[in-house]
């Protein structure tokens, strides 16, 4: 992919400036070429300059011409006028992907608009959004001299319409801006891309030691200005000078019209205050170890996202942040947030007060905050986003072409949303099968973005309080609202993440009693679906399928499992009975308290000794993985209300220890037309819950595009049956649309699983087998033994595992010869492997052998067979083979 690159670069003093120096060496090592355009200045930073080539179109107006040869610009946004100006002349003039550092740009179009001695270019943006009363408004207070009543509003008057409809696509750092762009320019792709930190920003802070009783180091990193509240951290700190031992740094270069200096006189502070001016990044981040304390206030916003406040958090530094855009999106036990309202200085000097006297609470919500931006702001992850988004960008453009040029003949037509409708419904919908919204498959990046319209989607529970299902689950394939292969349409428009996250308040105390009790409740309080007597299929169902998820898995007690999708927390408790260590996620914070209060009314432990070990964390699996590795992940009929399944597949990927499990339980995609999908349909529209079901081809080739092998695939045969129904001594399975996948990650990184075979079709077979204890040279006649065994696999195929007649199941064999070399017994299967076997992994089973009642010399071999494909030993792997005596006159 070739990209134009515009933005800011170093010497030019701006945090964008460092935030592209960071992100260019990642979009290049994914695989971008990468050209930059800047303003009229030279690049300073020598790495960049080698590295990339760089097109000054000042200097040389010609070079914008050549941007048809790129498949994209990508422009840089931010507010000040001195560093975006020829950005903005280049973006009208040849749109292309606009990344929305700042969510309203009034500073800059104000300060564009002086500069350039043409009030017009502040005004003209100001009617085009609002109207030309407004205009006359912000005219009017213009001519006085002054500053428009707009101004002190940038968030209600962001003045970033015409520019973000005119964009092809839209990268934002918050879901709180992506929300407001998706209403803004609702045909324009949104992304959210998370502000990112470099590795070396997430290395362990090396934390400064202070000495015990020395003064408490608070700082605020960032251009000082009056828009960050500094001057309500300086009252606060002005009242508490007599009471607490405190050092403030303001780290950073103050403001040209903002005398902080002075401030610092007027509350008395000069031998408490630092003023550093510019610092170089190495400083920077020795003031970061340094802090105690970091204040990160707004008390005027653009909507922007902070760097400093990432790197803050990355070096596990407590911070006080304002309660509003991005920052309210930060976890609560992460930072400490304080509403911009009358109350803010009294919040501002109590928290500090608490702060500065409480240091195990600052250590704690350090370590929270660094926590979370070493789980959400990995810089390859936000280069991965960046290019899997343009790339889709690209790929949709003949689409946008044609939409737009359909819509501009549909409104000459002067139709009638109300007459015409059945017309308009029926032109729309051969538009969306002439044009669906992805021509092409799916990009190589990886990506953890979401794109509009409405927020960013996530898993949403259904009114059962888990994330929904509806039971039927036919048969199909397909694709989804964006014309995936292998989905179900979706229904567009829905805002499924805020659903997700505001349906259980919605629920009256019935409804959350269920949440509660489920899987138990419908016996009792029977839904209409399921009226009758005894045990419905649903709830039998459930019970079943937790036993069969346990005995697959077939972990030892004490490993640790992750429920994605936790919903109230019902599977997840029925693990820590059992004896795992279990995380549940779910996007739902009242969904995770519900979760938390019913494992903590469980009034029995595992054991007298051992304790439930189980937690639930707010937490959105499609946005980012966990900073953990499971032995084994667990998506139990919550992989549908996903949007973006790949975000999802990878961040599982990344949460799964190298030969852990996976368990994906999905129905399957119905028919399109059949009454199934009506139903899911109906569900989306009336819960606004994402009700997306998977193909098998299409669910089972995206597990393995993310490194996992399918090791089991099973249906539910859970029952009692009737033995006169036997057929030939066998049960009849009626087959069920219902997918229970059981996986294995066998590769890591970006590989997928495709080149690792498994036994039913093998590479190379070979195993190495290792007696543990002693083996006895001798037995008694008749006489018993326990040995214990070591596998390992040596080869380069998954060994599958299940019964005889599955091929390719992989077996211990043992075999018995006597001294003429007869088999004198074979037997396979027993004891059984206790799960899948990737290459390189190893188990331990304990055989139980009996000695012949014939005295004798007797050789034991043993062995491993892949059923119905090959002894191991026949593809050139060594059997191991036990050599003894059964002894004359012993029994």
């Amino acid at each position: 992919m070739r990209l134009a690159f515009f933005s800011p670069l170093n010497p030019q003093p701006s945090g964008i400036s460092d935030y592209s120096e960071e992100l260019l060496p990642h979009l290049a090592d994914a695989g971008a070429q990468i050209d930059l355009f800047v303003e009229g200045f030279a690049p300073s930073n020598r790495e960049v300059v080698s590295r990339f080539r760089v097109f000054d179109y000042v200097k040389d107006p010609s070079s914008l011409a050549r941007l048809g040869e790129y498949d994209a610009a990508l422009y840089h946004l931010g507010n000040d006028h001195r560093y975006h100006a020829g950005l903005y002349d280049a973006m009208r003039a040849r749109p292309g992907v606009a990344v929305f550092h700042d969510f309203a740009l009034q500073d800059f179009f104000l300060g564009l608009a002086r500069s350039r001695g043409d009030l017009n270019v502040y005004l003209d943006e100001v009617e085009a959004e609002h109207g030309p009363a407004e205009r006359a408004a912000a005219e009017a207070s213009l001519r006085r001299g002054g500053t428009p009543a707009h101004f002190s509003r940038p968030l209600g008057y962001p003045l970033n319409l015409r520019l973000a409809r005119a964009a092809e696509g839209i990268i934002v750092h918050s879901r709180w801006a992506r929300a407001r762009f998706s209403e803004i320019a609702p045909g324009v792709p949104v992304a959210q891309v998370n502000h990112h930190i470099t590795p070396r920003a997430a290395r362990e802070p090396e934390r400064a030691a202070r000495r015990d009783g020395g003064p408490v180091s608070v700082a605020s990193f960032g251009i000082i200005t009056p828009d960050k509240g500094v001057e309500l951290v300086l009252a606060a700190l002005g009242r508490l000078r007599t009471e607490c031992d405190f050092r403030y740094t303001l780290v950073g270069a103050p403001s040209n019209y903002f005398d902080v200096r002075a401030l610092v006189e007027l509350y008395n502070l000069q031998d408490r205050v630092e003023v550093t001016g510019h610092v170089p990044l190495q400083e920077f981040e020795r003031r970061i170890a340094e802090t105690d304390i970091a204040v990160n206030l707004r008390a005027r916003t653009s909507g922007e996202t902070s760097g400093s406040l990432c790197r803050v958090m990355a070096g596990g530094v407590a911070a006080l942040v304002s309660n509003v855009g991005w920052f309210a999106e930060l976890p609560d036990d992460a930072v400490v947030k304080v509403d911009a309202d009358e109350y803010a200085g009294a919040l501002v000097e109590a928290y500090l007060r608490r702060l500065l006297a409480d240091a195990p609470l600052r250590e704690k919500i350090g370590r929270n905050a660094r926590r979370h931006v070493l789980a959400e702001h990995d810089i390859r992850r936000s280069a991965a986003g960046y290019l899997d988004f343009i790339a889709e960008v690209v790929s949709g453009r003949a689409r946008r072409r044609l939409v737009a040029g359909v819509s501009k003949e549909v409104a000459s037509l002067g139709l009638d949303a109300d007459r015409d409708s059945r017309l308009l419904a029926r032109v729309a919908s051969e538009l969306d099968a002439l044009a669906p919204k992805h021509t092409t498959p799916t990009p190589q990046h990886t990506t953890t973005i979401a794109h509009a319209p409405a927020a960013r989607p996530a898993p949403a529970p259904s009114h059962d309080g888990r994330a929904a299902s509806v039971e039927a689950h036919p048969n199909g394939g397909g694709g989804n609202g964006d014309a995936r292969p292998g989905r179900l349409k979706k229904v567009e428009g829905i805002d499924y993440k805020r659903a997700a996250v505001e349906y259980p308040s919605k629920l009256d105390a019935e409804r959350r009693h269920y949440l509660y009790t489920k899987p138990f409740y419908n016996l009792a309080n029977k839904p209409p679906k399921h009226e009758g007597d005894g045990l419905d299929e649903e709830t039998h169902r459930h019970f079943c399928d937790f036993a069969n998820l346990a005995a697959a898995l077939a972990l030892p007690a004490g490993r640790r499992i992750l429920d994605v999708g936790c919903g109230s927390g019902w599977l997840s408790e029925y693990f820590a009975r059992l004896g795992y260590d279990v995380t549940g996620i779910d996007i739902s914070p009242d969904l995770i308290e519900i979760a938390r209060d019913r494992v903590a009314r469980v009034p029995y432990d595992v054991d007298h000794e051992t304790g439930l070990r189980c937690r639930f964390l707010v937490h959105d699996a499609e946005g980012s993985p966990l900073e953990e590795e499971f032995d084994a992940v667990v998506c139990y009929d919550s992989l549908h209300h996903f949007e973006d399944e790949r975000a999802v597949m990878r961040n599982l990927a990344r949460m799964t220890a190298r030969g852990g499990m996976l368990f994906v339980l999905e129905g399957d995609r119905p028919d399109e037309g059949s009454a199934t999908e009506e139903e899911l349909v109906g569900v989306m529209e009336r819960f606004e819950t994402l009700e997306s079901p998977f193909s098998r081809d299409y669910l089972r080739a995206l597990l393995v595009e993310h490194g996992f092998a399918v090791v089991g695939d099973f249906v539910n045969a859970a029952g009692l049956f009737e033995r006169e129904s036997l057929v030939d001594g066998r049960v009849p399975v009626e087959t069920t649309a219902v997918n229970y996948l059981l996986c294995k990650k066998v590769v890591g990184g970006v590989a997928t699983a495709a080149d690792v075979p498994l036994s039913d079709a093998p590479g190379r077979l070979a195993a190495r087998l290792t007696v543990e204890d002693a083996w006895p040279d001798s037995f008694a006649a008749g006489e018993s033994a326990r040995v214990a065994l070591a596998v390992e696999n040596t080869g380069d195929t998954v060994w599958l595992k299940g019964t005889a007649a599955r091929r390719g199941a992989v077996m211990i064999a043992l075999r018995l010869f006597d001294a003429s070399g007869a088999l004198v017994e074979e037997r396979h299967g027993e004891p059984p492997l206790p799960r899948a076997l990737a290459p390189g992994e190893g188990a331990r089973v304990a055989l139980t052998l009996r000695a012949p009642d014939a005295a004798g010399p007797y050789t034991l071999k043993i062995d491993l067979v892949a059923q119905h494909v090959a002894w191991f030993e026949q593809r050139g792997s060594e059997a191991l083979a036990l050599p003894f005596v059964v002894r004359a006159g012993e029994s």
